[in-house]
This record gives C-alpha cells, structure tokens and sequence, in this order.
C-alpha cells in the first residue's frame, strides 16, 4: 500500500511537472514570439482607433479611455504627445502627477524586457519559462510596463484634436501561465486519485474474492483452497486463512480417525463384554434349577439381577458411544403422519406399563382438520420413547400414575411424560446414560429433548416440529 501511494505521488508530481514545462514553453516560444506579440498590439491599436472614432473622444477624455483600458486587464496603455503623458492605464496610475516621458526615474532606455538575452534571463528568474521556477502571480511593475512600452515604440492615434501616440505593453502571458499552472495542478490531482482508486479498486477486488472463498469454505466444500496472490496484507491474511483451513481439515481427519478407532474398539469391548455376561447368565439360570436351597435361591436372584443391570448398563453405554461416533450421517430422515406413530408408541408401551402395575393417564389431542407430518429417524425417535419408558418401568413408583400429554403448536408437538420417583430405586443408572442417549439422538434429529427430577417427580419433554403436509401446500 505505501509503494503503491509513494508511486501515485510521484506520478502526479511528473504529470504536473510535464504539464507545466510544455505549457510554459508553448507560451515562451510562440505567443510570446514578436510576431505574435506585434499582431496583438496592432490589434489593440486597431480596437482603441475604432473606439476613439465610434466616440469622437478628444485627448482629454480620460475618463472614457480609462473605461476602455478596464476592458484589458492585461494589457497597458500610454498615450502621449510633445514628450508629454496625457493617459495612462488606471490600475497603473494611482492618482500621482503624471511625468515626462523622459523622466530619468521611468529607466534608462535598457533593452525591453521581452527582447534580447536579458529578457530570457528575466523569464527564467521569475519562473516564466517552461524550466524555471514558480509561476510569477504578480503583474509587472509600472516602472518595468513603461519601459517596455517606450522599447516597443509608438503608434499614431488620430483623435478630435489631433494626432496623439500611443504605447501599449501587453502581458497577456501571466494570465496564460496561471492557467497553465492550473491545469498541471488538476490533472496531477487526477492522476493521483485515478491511481489510488485504481489500487483500492484492485484491493476491494481481492477481498470480496477472499471473502467468497472463505464463505464458500464455510457452508460448501471445505476442501476449496483459498487463493493469495500478491505479497502484500491481503496475500498475508489469505495465507492465514489457508493455513487455518488446512489445520482444520487436519484436526478432522485426525478426529474422524480417532472416532472410527473408538467405534472400534467400543464395538470389540462390546462384543468382549455382553459374552461373557450371556455366558454368566446362562450359568445363574443353570444354578438356579440345580438346588431347592432357598438362601441359595435368593443369592441366585440378587446376582441375575445384578448379571442383568450390568448388561443393560454396558448396552447403553455402548449404544451411547456408537451414536456419538456415528453422528448425523446414521440419520435416516422420513416423513409419516404424526397422530399414528406417537398412538403406535403410545399403544404399545402402554399395554407394557399396565401389565406391571402402572396407571396411565394419557391426554393427546392429536384431531385435527387436516394430517400432521413429522420429519424424523423413526427408529431412533422410538429408542428415545423406549429409553424414557424403560425408566419408567425400572425407577418409576407404581403408586403415582404416569402422565402422558401431547400438544399441537404452530410448528410443532409438544410431548411431555411425567412420573413419580421409587423410593426404593437403587441409583443403579445414576450416570443417566439413558437420558444423555435419548439428548444425542434428539440433537442427531434436531429435535427439543429436556427432562428434570424435581420434587420425587420426573418430567421429559420432547419436541416435534411438524412439516407443512400435502393438504397445507395445496392451498
């Protein structure tokens, strides 16, 4: 960015530079050329000549030569007759006593200042010249303006009362030169904000790409590199960012390596442990059949009881992991109507939860005008209802009815599943392996799970959201 706007300056400075050499040599060699220069006093002649006839005016009619002298700005003028001034321009005369022309004071008939080696050596001191110094702003001075006029000669002026001379000096030029700076001075300025909004343009440029790159990276392909040209902040940045895509995608693959080494061995200890558990059953129930002894008896059920928390245990524990590794890629999304599989459910652990011993109050108002759609894994929708009825079943008191309630919102159903809690469960699922299972499969599915234990009572929440059914999109 610095080379860039020390490279701007500079170019702005040699464009201005340039401009105003070829102007001011274009003024120095041409319209200041003496043919030009007598062109225009002859034109001038002219013009006043026809001014004074057009006027009748008299060599005493200052007041209407003045008026027309106002009209030159750059121009002076002398009229005189017998060696004696009877006019000069008023911005030039400043109400003093007008001298003879042979006034020593006026000069001493040098060389005038546009002719001659003196008159370059002049132009270039003041900045006049295409490779002089600063443009001079100030008009000349009287002294110098009579001087010249005198240098430059007479021209006869018939007036009323006769014939007059005049003497003109023209310095049209300092007007040309000011213009000519000017020039030089905007086009430098465009110049230079032509460059720099041409970097800054290129600059945008290159970061609404890094931008689309790095959005592209975000939401679609992950293996997309991102680009850095150049060697300068941008390239810098875009260089970070890559760096940071490429650990990213290392950490992933690492972790998705060390995920599929823990599904691994999660499913080798699974297959390690539910043996010999099945083996051990196996001989409880072989034990139990072999002796009448009833202390025997109840040792025998007490270790079947613990034989069977413990497979259940490890089942969860291991379903947890596995569905933990696995991730949203297990989910197999279909959508069926709401009102018949939460009735399946319901239908079918009911019909569990009576036959031991439990009430069940289930208030579901699922009618409605038109069917109720749901997006889900169906099967791991229902292992979340068979996890949240198990409990029910294992740590559930028998003596409180378990409620059941399914309500309709504008997007969703809500369905909560309340019970009281057993005094007399033994905490042998304190962990909640079995409610961490039923939160990961809701956040696999995208579901709303929450469920709390609050005064001997446990409540969970599960949340549906309903899509928009056949019915819905045809009207």
């Amino acid at each position: 960015m610095l080379f860039s706007l020390i490279f701007a300056v500079a170019l702005a400075a040699a464009v201005f530079v340039s401009v105003r050499s070829l102007g001011n040599s274009y003024i120095n060699r041409i319209y200041l050329s003496a043919e030009e220069k007598e062109k225009r006093e002859l034109s001038y002649v002219s013009e006043l000549q026809g001014f004074v006839d057009d006027n009748a005016l008299t060599s005493d009619d200052s007041p209407a030569l003045a008026q027309w002298a106002r009209n030159y700005r750059y121009l002076y003028v002398m009229i005189h007759k017998d060696d004696m001034l009877l006019f000069e321009s008023p911005d030039y005369n400043k109400g003093e006593e007008k001298p003879p022309l042979d006034d020593p004071s006026l000069g001493d008939g040098d060389t005038p200042p546009d002719s001659g080696e003196d008159s370059e050596d002049k132009e270039q001191e003041g900045g006049n010249s295409g490779e002089g110094g600063g443009i001079i702003v100030d008009r000349p001075t009287r002294e110098e303006l009579i001087k010249y006029a005198e240098e430059r000669g007479s021209h006869p002026l018939r007036m009323e009362d006769g014939i007059v001379l005049v003497s003109m000096a023209e310095f049209t030029e300092y007007l040309y030169y000011n213009v000519v700076n000017v020039i030089a001075i905007v086009l430098a300025v465009l110049v230079l904000v032509a460059v720099i909004m041409l970097y800054f343009h290129r600059l945008t440029g290159r970061i609404t790409r890094l931008a689309s790159d790095v959005n592209e990276v975000a939401l679609t392909d992950m293996n997309k590199p991102i680009r850095a040209d150049g060697k300068d902040e941008i390239a810098g940045l875009s260089e970070n960012v890559e760096n940071m895509r490429s650990s990213i995608l290392n950490s992933l693959a690492k972790e998705r390596e060390a995920m599929n080494a823990n599904t691994q061995l999660i499913t080798a200890l699974s297959h390690d442990v539910r043996t010999p558990l099945t083996v051990l059953l196996g001989y409880i129930d072989v034990m139990k059949g072999a002796t009448d002894d009833p202390k025997m008896q109840e040792y025998l059920r007490a270790s079947e009881s613990t034989a069977i928390r413990l497979k259940e245990m490890s089942d969860d524990l291991f379903n947890y992991f596995l569905i933990f590794g696995r991730g949203s890629e297990g989910v197999e999304w279909e959508e069926v109507d709401a009102v018949t599989l939460l009735d399946q459910i319901f239908s079918e652990y009911g019909v569990i939860l009576r036959e031991k011993g439990y009430a069940l109050n289930i208030k579901a108002d699922l009618a409605a005008d038109h069917p109720l759609t749901v997006r889900a894994d169906i099967g791991k929708l229902t292992r979340i209802f068979g996890n949240l009825f198990s409990n029910i079943l294992k740590y559930a008191d028998a003596s409180h009815p378990v409620e059941i309630t399914a309500e309709i919102s504008d997007d969703s159903i809500i369905i909560n599943i309340s019970n009281g809690i057993s005094r007399d469960a033994t905490g042998a699922e304190s962990n909640g392996i079995g409610l961490r299972t039923c939160a990961k499969l809701a956040e696999l599915m995208e579901l709303k799970f929450r469920s709390e234990a609050r005064d001997e009572v446990f409540t969970a929440t599960v949340t549906l959201p309903t899509v928009r059914s056949t019915y819905d999109r045809c009207k």
